[in-house]
This record gives structure tokens, C-alpha cells and sequence, in this order.
């Protein structure tokens, strides 16, 4: 019993703690026109696949720890519960390290004023103007319900014959769409985003 109890505690302790995180995150976020790879950012991403490790953690320091005191239904629980939270957390870490790779080098500038942005790629030292895309891909889930749902791409074919992919690692992605034409963007799902 006291096992159950530690676990709850601990649970509780990082569950609290991880919301307090965000929380504080989100009061001192504040506006912005340019956007980069920012912690906050890729924290409310991967908030719940945190959270879900996070749990994960003190059951199977539980099941390592105690698994000669454990009935096997317990056992066979612990098992269970830690093979759940690892199938939603693993597939949101490894897509957010790809995103990761993708949206490193580039800069985005939004002008709301005139209703424009601007894509700057800091490695090659190179920018894209809104006015020089032809077409652009929005590449989403299909399942709006798991954690990897948020990460969604635009493909923007550019004039010169440029691909640039921005990422919603970078920002909404709405915030780019609504200064498009509609007839331009063509929209994609995916049933497996993470592959």
C-alpha cells in the first residue's frame, strides 16, 4: 500500500509541477512578429508527451524496484500502463526532433500591417517574400486527438523553384495561411504523422 501511496505522491508532485511550468511560461510569453526555434514554443508542444514520460518514470522505477513484491495482476499493470504512455510519448519526441532539424535555420517575419512575411533562411543567408510563392502544401493529421496532431508543415513553392518547408515548431501556421489566397493552398493529411 505505502508503494501506491509514493507513486500517487510522486505523480502528483511532477504533475503539479510540469502545470505550474506552462503556466508560468504563458504569463510572461508576450507578442511577437518574429519567430524562431523558442523554448516556449516547443513546450506547449510537447506538454502532455512530458507529462506522459514523466509518469512513465516512477512506474517503472516501481516495477524495477518492487517487482518481486508485486502480485502479477500488478505486474502485468505496470506493464501495460508504462507500454501506453511510451506509444504516445516515443512518436511526439521523434517527430519533434525532426521538426527540430527542419525549422533550425529559418526566420519568420510577419508584417501585419501589410498583411506579408517573410522567410529567411539564416544559413544560406537568403530570404523568401511572400509575393515570390506560387503554391503552398499544408501538410496535417488526419486525427486531430493525439499529442502529434499539433505538427503540421507548409510546403511553399517559391518562383525560383525553391521548396521551403516551414513547420508549426516555428509558429501557428494559421498565422501564415490567413495572408495567402485560398486558391493557392492546396491542404494534405496524413494518417501517421510521425512516419
Amino acid at each position: 500500500m505505502s508503494l501506491y501511496l509514493n507513486l500517487i505522491k510522486t505523480l502528483g508532485l511532477l504533475v503539479g509541477g510540469l502545470y505550474a511550468l506552462r503556466f508560468l511560461i504563458g504569463l510572461f510569453s508576450r507578442r511577437q512578429s518574429t519567430f524562431t526555434l523558442d523554448f516556449h514554443r516547443q513546450f506547449s508542444l510537447l506538454f502532455w508527451s512530458i507529462l506522459c514520460f514523466l509518469v512513465l518514470i516512477p512506474l517503472i522505477g516501481a516495477l524495477i524496484n518492487s517487482a518481486a513484491a508485486l502480485l502479477p495482476i500488478e505486474t502485468i499493470f505496470l506493464i501495460v500502463a508504462s507500454t501506453l504512455l511510451l506509444s504516445f510519448s516515443l512518436p511526439t519526441f521523434f517527430l519533434h526532433s525532426q521538426y527540430w532539424r527542419f525549422s533550425r535555420p529559418f526566420l519568420v517575419e510577419i508584417d501585419k500591417r501589410n498583411e506579408s512575411f517573410k522567410i529567411y533562411n539564416l544559413q544560406h543567408k537568403h530570404f523568401y517574400a511572400k509575393e515570390k510563392i506560387m503554391r503552398t502544401t499544408y501538410t496535417r493529421c488526419r486525427s486531430r486527438q493525439y499529442f502529434w496532431s499539433q505538427y503540421e508543415y507548409l510546403t511553399f513553392e517559391m518562383t525560383n523553384g525553391d521548396k521551403v518547408i516551414v513547420t508549426s515548431l516555428l509558429l501557428p501556421l494559421n498565422q501564415l495561411t490567413k495572408f495567402l489566397p485560398t486558391t493557392t493552398i492546396q491542404t494534405q493529411t496524413k494518417t501517421i504523422c510521425w512516419l
